[in-house]
């Protein structure tokens, strides 16, 4: 997960009790009032426990709710929120991390640098389209080598694709670049 949660309070369940309050096993992460503050570097497993309340616990007579811990297995809700990391990739993902020799992403002559992991996520590249297409241009994403096209051919525009990923988690950017002809 990686949104803010919404946490009721004073809210019947269907077994009639009262939730007044959330306790958080980690409220750096996910505050009682259900604020998630994402951590940077790695997921974090939290675990959420209400408090309920039950209408008079005593036997007194009264309609007040009296406030209850309730233990029971199940109660508690396990989350894990994501971290950061693959939108930090993301944005350092640019054209500057993989422009190699070349200076502006609209002229790109020499060949790239495409970096293979990026604070401990790994991009596997792909070229998504080339276009025009029929032309000698080509990018090798293993070595990042630039095939330009023919001098009587047109510059082509190509958009690369970084597939991202990390654990369990994937993602992806895509970055464009025109190719200069020879």
């Amino acid at each position: 997960m990686t949104g803010d949660l919404t946490l009721e309070t004073n809210v019947l369940t269907d077994a009639g009790l009262l939730v007044t309050k959330w306790e958080s096993s980690n409220p750096d992460v996910i505050a009682a009032d259900g604020t998630v503050t994402r951590p940077r570097d790695e997921d974090a497993a939290v675990t959420l426990t209400p408090t309920l309340a039950i209408r008079d616990v005593i036997g007194d007579g009264s309609s007040d709710f009296q406030p209850v811990t309730v233990s029971a297995p199940g109660a508690p809700i396990s989350v894990t929120v994501l971290s950061t990391l693959m939108e930090d990739v993301k944005e350092k993902l640019t054209f500057d991390a993989i422009k190699g020799a070349n200076v502006s992403a609209d002229a790109v002559t020499r060949d790239l640098s495409l970096v293979k992991e990026l604070d401990g996520v790994q991009i596997a590249w792909e070229v998504q389209s080339i276009t025009p297409a029929g032309t000698h241009a080509a990018i090798d994403t293993e070595t990042g080598s630039v095939q330009r096209p023919n001098k009587d051919e047109q510059d082509v525009r190509v958009v690369l694709k970084a597939n991202l990923s990390r654990n369990t988690e994937q993602d992806f950017k895509l970055l464009t670049i025109t190719v200069k002809k020879m």
